[in-house]
């Protein structure tokens, strides 16, 4: 894998491309140009948590461009805060391995908060052992299977 891909396996993340769409998009209707877009009704939010900021400003450009609204953040505290002063997210889509509190504090304090504890998580991976999240993707994610998993975790 190329040094400009930033934890995201695919062609539409590389450093200084467009982003491309993946073969499969996860949507419910179908653009002009056949590709396929989101046309619910409702807001979908996702709380990106990541402290590479390359591999989570890529994410967040490319589900915002699929008509989510995205907050993106660098450590598991400023997530919590974030959590409980601001509208709930659908999904959280949490790295594991981050300085300060980890994703595995985080998901701990999460769950222990009942206010918070049924929001679903994704859990990104590149080392380290799984937690009880919803899903656990290896890094490199593949793009398409995250889109995918994202829109049927939030379905």
């Amino acid at each position: 894998m190329s040094s400009s891909h930033v934890g995201y396996q695919s062609r539409a993340v590389e450093l200084g491309r467009p982003l491309e769409s993946p073969k499969v998009l996860p949507s419910r209707g179908r653009s002009a140009q056949g590709t396929r877009v989101m046309t619910s009704q409702r807001p979908r939010r996702i709380l990106i948590v990541d402290d590479d900021a390359n591999a989570r400003e890529a994410l967040r450009e490319l589900l915002e461009a699929r008509g989510y609204i995205v907050v993106a953040l660098g450590d598991g505290a400023d997530a919590l805060e974030h959590l409980r002063t601001s509208a709930r997210p659908n999904l959280i889509v949490l790295d594991l391995l981050m300085p300060g509190m980890d994703g595995w504090d985080f998901r701990h304090r999460q769950r222990e908060d009942p206010a918070l504890a049924g929001i679903p998580v994704i859990a990104l991976s590149g080392a380290g052992k799984l937690i009880d999240v919803d899903v656990c993707l290896r890094k490199p994610v593949d793009i398409g299977e995250l889109l995918l998993t994202i829109e049927r975790t939030i379905a």
